[in-house]
C-alpha cells in the first residue's frame, strides 16, 4: 500500500503552515486507492463522499487534492487491466462490501463503529488521524475506480505525462514480446516480478519521468513533460 503512505505523507506536508516541495516527482504506479481522492470528476455522478469531498469544503477539495503543494510533479503510471485493481474479487469487492461488519456509514460523512453486539457505538472523528484511517479502511466506500486503473486523472496530476503500462510497447522502438503489463495477477507487481530484459523499459521510463538520464536513452520515449 505504498501509494497510500506516500500520498498521505505529501498531504500532511501540503496542509502544514509552511509547505515545501518534499520531492521533485512522485510517480504513482498501479495505485490501489480511489482516483476521486485526487480528482473528484472521476467519482460517480451524484455521489459525494469523504474521498471526493473531504470536510465538505467549498470549493470542493478531494482528500489528496492538495498534494501538489508538496511535490514538484505527480505522474500516474496506470494499468487499466490490472488484476488487483479491476477484478471483481479483489479491490472492487473490498470496496463494494464496505462498511465492514461492526461499522456504519451515515449521511454527511459520518462513520461509526459498534462493539459488544451493537450495544456501544462510537462516532469516528475524521479530524482525528487514527479515526480517519480506520474509517477509510473499514467504513468509507469509494465511488470511483482506482487511480492505478484509469487514465485522465487530473487534480494534482500532470495528465500529459501519464503512462499506460498496458501499452508500454508503443513507447519502445522494436519492443520485445511481453513488455506490456497485463491482467495476470503476476503483473500487479510486474515491474518487480518480470525479468530485467522485459522490465528495463519500465525502469528506463521511470528514470526519464524523474528527470534522470536513463541507462539507455534510445529506448522508451517519454510522454510530454512540462
Amino acid at each position: 500500500m505504498g501509494n497510500i503512505v506516500v500520498s498521505e505523507a505529501l498531504r500532511l506536508e501540503a496542509i502544514s503552515p509552511n509547505p515545501t516541495k518534499l520531492v521533485h516527482t512522485y510517480v504513482a504506479s498501479q495505485a490501489a486507492l480511489p482516483a476521486e481522492a485526487f480528482d473528484p470528476t472521476t467519482s460517480t455522478p451524484g455521489f459525494l463522499d469523504a474521498y471526493s469531498d473531504f470536510g465538505m469544503s467549498r470549493p470542493q477539495l478531494p482528500y489528496f487534492g492538495s498534494d501538489g503543494a508538496a511535490a514538484g510533479r505527480l505522474v500516474n503510471f496506470f494499468n487499466p487491466t490490472d488484476y488487483a485493481l479491476t477484478d471483481w474479487k479483489v479491490w472492487p469487492m473490498n470496496n463494494s462490501t464496505k462498511p465492514d461488519s461492526g461499522y456504519v456509514e451515515g449521511p454527511a460523512r459520518v462513520y461509526s463503529r459498534s462493539s459488544f453486539g451493537g450495544l456501544v457505538s462510537r462516532t469516528l472523528d475524521l479530524s482525528f488521524a487514527r479515526d480517519r484511517y480506520e474509517a477509510f479502511a473499514f467504513a468509507a466506500q469509494a465511488h470511483s475506480k482506482t487511480l492505478g486503473a484509469q487514465s485522465g486523472v487530473s487534480g494534482p496530476f500532470t495528465t500529459s505525462a501519464q503512462v499506460d503500462l498496458s501499452a508500454l510497447s508503443r513507447l519502445i522502438a522494436a519492443p520485445p514480446a511481453g513488455v506490456d503489463l497485463t491482467h495476470d495477477q503476476y503483473d500487479h507487481s510486474g515491474e518487480f516480478n518480470g525479468t530485467n530484459m522485459l522490465r528495463k523499459y519500465y525502469w528506463n521510463l521511470l528514470m526519464k519521468t524523474f528527470g534522470f538520464t536513463p541507462i539507455d536513452p534510445s529506448q522508451t520515449s517519454p510522454p510530454v513533460l512540462p
